[in-house]
């Protein structure tokens, strides 16, 4: 999709330090892809249209840096096909009678929380049908971007134990032709 980035069947991860610049490289990523373009010296070998879930910023903030990547773009005078790129963030949710935004994505695995029941399915099945939308309107199964887990997600970052239904879900996702990246914040130091 974008050498030697993303293929058709990954899952991939955009991984720093908070305030490093990863939503911009993923939006960026995002834009990139279902436009036909390069991103930086990533080629471009597959346009495909994108959904890009984004967690914890407002909806505005998002808009920002989307503009920013689009005057870019008009200067340049590279093309944006726009009808291929979906965003979906919390505001759209709470418009949308979804009150607290997401449900987590991925739950801790403490059996004795009522809340961790189905370790995220919830969350991740409002998604997966967010995806089969967008191959609906598209004809095409879209690339997702999950910007961020700690935002979309309620677990426990170093116990690998609360990881495995995110990852074995980002895995089916792939193999179902649905590529995919991750966007995650290095762990804070205690």
């Amino acid at each position: 999709v974008l050498e030697p980035l993303f293929t058709e069947r990954s899952t991939s991860q955009i991984f720093g330090a908070k305030e490093s610049g990863k939503t911009l490289v993923g939006q960026a990523c995002s834009i990139a892809i279902p436009s036909g373009n390069d991103f930086l010296d990533y080629k471009c070998v597959k346009p495909m249209p994108t959904g890009y879930v984004e967690g914890e910023l407002p909806g505005e903030d998002l808009r920002a840096r989307r503009d920013t990547i689009l005057n870019d773009y008009w200067d340049k005078g590279k093309k944006y096909k726009a009808e291929w790129t979906f965003t979906l963030c919390r505001d759209d949710l709470e418009m949308a009678g979804f009150p607290y935004g997401f449900d987590s994505i991925a739950v801790a695995r403490n059996l004795s929380n009522a809340d961790a029941e189905d370790y995220g399915r919830k969350g991740r099945k409002l998604i997966e049908n967010w995806l089969m939308g967008i191959e609906k309107k598209t004809g095409h199964k879209p690339f997702l971007f999950l910007d961020n887990i700690q935002a979309l997600a309620d677990i426990d970052e170093n116990r690998a134990s609360d990881w495995t239904p995110l990852l074995q879900w980002t895995n089916h996702l792939k193999h179902k032709g649905f590529p995919n990246c991750f966007i995650h914040h290095a762990n804070k130091s205690t």
